[in-house]
């Protein structure tokens, strides 16, 4: 139905388990398992296809949210080296809650 009408797909980092937090999380399920699917089974055209590995709050001051930032640069660095990417710095400033 997706080709049929020409549309794109916005993959974002979230799964089963819930939301991609880590960088090989984000890697892994964004482009290993979505790749997969949406590329050789279904083959859709990867131009098609648009990678999103979600900024998390970043200044939520948990010692357990420290690496969010890191982790979402790395996985976009990851992500658009091997496939597509979409997003930027807003994405990062959007982390940032008081």
């Amino acid at each position: 139905m997706l080709k049929k009408h020409g549309a794109a797909v916005l993959v974002m980092a979230f799964d089963e388990d819930g939301q991609a937090a880590t960088e090989s999380e984000k890697v892994r399920i964004i482009c290993k398992r979505s790749y997969d699917m949406l590329v050789n089974e279904i083959r859709l055209p990867l131009e098609d296809i648009v990678f999103d590995p979600n900024a998390l709050t970043i200044r939520s001051r948990m010692k357990e949210h420290a690496n969010y930032g890191v982790d979402f640069i790395n996985a976009v660095k990851t992500i658009k080296e091997q496939y597509s990417f979409s997003g930027g710095t807003f994405k990062l400033s959007f982390g940032f809650r008081e």
